[in-house]
């Protein structure tokens, strides 16, 4: 029994404790668990809009470029350069102002005696556009260098002793074009749980952007490149930059300031398209460079703006403007994990359950069948001495008779009569054991009569009589 209960406790005990304790250990984790599968889909989400907004975004670069291209038709380019704001204003609706400079620095377009907007453009971008300052852009960084180190400034005439100045050191330092690390303005929920499950000592620490402004002039970033899109701010105000370089005039540049306003109201379209299976449980919002909304699926939506659930960071050519998502319904998370937890905890309750009731069976079913086999071996002990006295009857008296030491023929008879019985009583005790093995099988039958307990008595008494008398 020991040894029985032994295997069964390293074979299946054992084994099944580690399992509750691993599947406990598994439950601690399931509202992790299910957040980092909620984060997954909803950063999904986030991504494919922030990538909607850059092919959007794309897409109005490339109409600029076929507006000016249009504009220009088959007339020289100097034709239109003084006159391109009003003509672009016209047709574009994008257009807050139109420009045109020339790669030596002259701004033919728009003119200082313009209207305030394009005052105020000249104001903030003249130097820049001249080439007479760096500034602070946002473009790509790999883009940064390449021009920096391929544009050809030497077909470039300056017609001024600081631009000369300013190209001298351009060619010095346009190894040296490096971006400036900035902080992004929100702080995704899923990002600072991660910090707290993973390193607590980082939990404080904002996310950095991947984008990052690189001080450079307007012609060094133009390189060798035909088209292209810019953003600066200035004052803390994004301004967006579309340019084109016609193949006829390469020395030409003609742009334009994008109206964000009107950006953001063809952009919307897109943050309010959201798949309907998720329409109930997310708000999808483009946050500008302050994380102020500018675009929500849910009009009427409220929440803490710097801290979404995920975000993702459009890029370039909106700088540290990102395509959030927050929970409708934060509550609905926690208890989601909640009812997971409880119904994974009454299953692994359940089958600890029947773990224990199934050892207690196995148990039971071993005690009674050792308890059977202490039975059966009783059994045949009984059996055997029970045979073994009718047997001792027969032989002694046959034994007697067969040697003739009894010669009075009354004895003989009753010799005789007690070997006949002992047979009987030994024809019965067989069949009685054969009959517990019918039992056992299921075969046995009964047959029920009356009979007369005095003769079973007398019986009884008379088989036991030579043993009593012999015994006084």
């Amino acid at each position: 029994m020991k040894k029985v209960a032994l295997v069964f406790v390293l074979a299946v005990f054992v084994h099944s404790l580690v399992l509750a304790w691993l599947a406990v250990r598994y439950l601690r984790d399931q509202q992790f668990i299910l957040e980092r599968q909620q984060s997954l889909l909803y950063q999904g989400v986030a991504d494919a809009k922030a990538k909607e907004v850059q092919d959007a975004l794309a897409e109005y670069q490339h109409s600029f470029t076929l507006q000016v291209a249009r504009l220009l038709g088959k007339r020289n380019p100097m034709d239109i350069a003084g006159s391109f704001d009003d003509l672009l204003r016209k047709d574009w609706p994008l257009a807050h102002v139109g420009f045109t400079v020339s790669l030596a620095g002259e701004i033919k377009a728009p003119s200082l005696y313009s209207r305030a907007e394009a005052r105020k453009f000249l104001d903030d971008n003249g130097r820049f556009l001249a080439n007479r300052e760096s500034v602070d852009v946002y473009l790509n960084q790999k883009q940064v260098l390449a021009n920096a180190n391929t544009a050809n400034y030497a077909n470039a005439q300056p017609q001024s002793s600081t631009f000369a100045q300013a190209d001298a050191q351009n060619d010095t330092n346009r190894q040296t074009v490096l971006s400036k690390s900035q902080m992004r303005n929100v702080f995704p929920q899923q990002a600072a749980s991660s910090s707290q499950r993973f390193d607590p000592a980082e939990q404080a620490q904002q996310p950095i952007s991947k984008t990052s402004a690189a001080p450079a002039e307007f012609r060094q970033l133009i390189g060798e490149d035909s088209e292209g899109a810019l953003a600066r701010f200035v004052d803390n105000k994004l301004n967006v930059l579309f340019w084109y370089r016609p193949p006829g005039d390469p020395q030409l540049v003609f742009g334009a300031q994008v109206a964000l306003s009107r950006l953001v109201e063809g952009l919307s379209a897109l943050v309010r398209q959201v798949e309907p299976a998720l329409r109930e449980e997310i708000c999808v919002a483009m946050l500008d460079d302050t994380a102020k909304p500018v675009a929500l699926s849910h009009p009427g939506f409220h929440a803490t703006w710097k801290r979404p659930f995920v975000a993702t960071e459009i890029g370039e050519t909106l700088p540290h403007w990102e395509v959030a998502v927050y929970l409708l319904n934060p509550a609905k998370l926690t208890q989601s994990a909640h009812t997971l937890k409880l119904t994974l905890g009454l299953l692994i309750g359940v089958l600890l359950l029947a773990i224990g009731v199934g050892s207690w069976l196995i148990v039971a079913d071993l005690s009674r069948q050792l308890r059977l086999a202490r039975q059966k071996t009783d059994f045949v002990s009984n059996v055997s001495h029970e045979l073994k006295t009718p047997l001792t009857s027969i032989r002694m008296f046959s034994e007697l008779l067969a040697e003739g030491r009894v010669t009075d023929r009354a004895k003989q008879r009753s010799y005789l009569g007690i070997i006949t019985a002992e047979t009987a009583r030994l024809t019965s005790l067989i069949n009685n054991v054969l009959d517990f093995a019918r039992i056992e099988r299921g075969e046995k039958k009964y047959n029920f009569q009356k009979c007369d307990l005095v003769s079973v008595v007398r019986e009884t008494a008379e088989t036991y009589r030579q043993h009593l008398e012999a015994n006084g």
